[in-house]
């Protein structure tokens, strides 16, 4: 539902920011219309003129790392590895991202941007035949192991981002930003033991974190040529991460067995993007680049599998995990 809203959202906005640029170009005679047809300059509005504003709607098809090595199922006999975390791979999920940025030439810019994803989600069964011995261990915590012949996973993540950024009027080309980011991850780990494997039982794991912080970085255009345009961007920061885990274990008339901590520590985030866009009339251009997110020191669900005692009832957090997000981004961008 939530994945519906935002991809809802950011068709509406690229729809009304169409509108807006359509009336705008409806208001010129046919004189003026034409020569904006073959003006080397169109699409330049507010380059270097004064103050202006940007909005742009983008949809953004990003791809996540799978998480850390985590021996999840292993042989009873041989002890070798039979499934691991790592073999939770997501494929790629869509989500929108919406900026609104105040520039001026001769002085301080703002800016303010948000994207979310909440679409990555893998499911994997190992069954007997699977497994070399017809069986194998399931670690559910650091000292529990059950014996199943049949276990299926799912593993599900959401990523949310908001910021304000202040943009310095450093040169025509390049401006240097200083800004505040909030990040919001989300993790979940489940694993079911249905009852023909020999009891059945569902073990979830959740963990959250929850980052706030300042970067720096900064844009530059790289090729500004009439209609055409290609701009690179690149920002990283210190944040403080207060993050959580819990774990839950429940079986058919059985008590729930749980555990579950809570920590603040200190997480490390880097972006680098490309843009490249065309003008289309004096205040629309049309956008497709590629972005790359790289997050480090955050708790990832599977991970908190050996930090966790369920039989006494006592959970740490795990904070070693490292993600990398990629993938290309489509969007309008309206200039005023």
């Amino acid at each position: 539902m939530i994945r519906a809203t935002h991809c809802e959202l950011a068709v509406l906005i690229a729809l009304s920011l169409t509108t807006v640029a359509i009336g705008q170009n409806a208001t010129e005679s046919p004189a003026t219309a034409a020569a904006a047809d073959v003006s080397p300059d169109l699409g330049r509005l507010g380059d270097g003129d004064g103050p202006h504003w940007d909005a742009t709607a983008d949809a953004l098809f990003l791809q996540r790392s799978a998480p850390s090595h985590q021996q999840l199922l292993y042989d009873p006999g041989s002890g070798s590895e039979v499934f691991n975390a790592s073999n939770l791979d997501f494929s790629t999920a869509a989500g929108p991202r919406l900026s609104l940025r105040r520039d001026d030439p001769t002085g301080l810019g703002v800016e303010l941007t948000y994207f979310g994803i909440d679409g990555w989600k893998v499911n994997r069964e190992v069954t007997a035949v699977g497994m070399p011995s017809g069986t194998a261990n399931l670690i559910l915590d650091d000292q529990i192991i059950v014996p199943v012949t049949d276990a299926q996973f799912t593993y599900q993540s959401r990523f949310y981002n908001a910021e304000a950024n202040l943009r310095l009027s450093y040169c025509d080309w390049f401006r240097p930003l200083i800004g505040f980011r909030w990040v919001e991850l989300n993790d979940r780990y489940q694993v079911t033991v249905p009852a023909a494997a020999g009891g059945s039982f569902t073990e979830a794991v959740r963990a959250n974190n929850h980052l706030y912080g300042l970067q720096i970085g900064a844009d530059a255009r790289i090729f500004d040529q009439g209609r055409f345009r290609l701009e690179a961007i690149a920002k990283t920061g210190i944040f403080c991460d207060d993050e959580n885990q819990q774990t839950d274990v429940w079986a058919p008339a059985s008590p729930t067995a749980s555990a579950g901590a809570s920590c603040n520590h200190i997480a490390y985030l880097s972006e680098v993007g490309l843009m490249f866009s065309v003008a289309v009339t004096d205040h629309l251009r049309l956008r497709a680049g590629y972005q790359a997110i790289f997050l480090e020191s955050v708790a990832l669900a599977p991970m908190q599998l050996p930090a966790t005692d369920l039989g006494g009832g006592t959970a740490r957090v795990d904070m070693s995990g490292n993600l990398l997000y990629h993938g290309a981004t489509a969007g309008l961008e309206l200039t005023w």
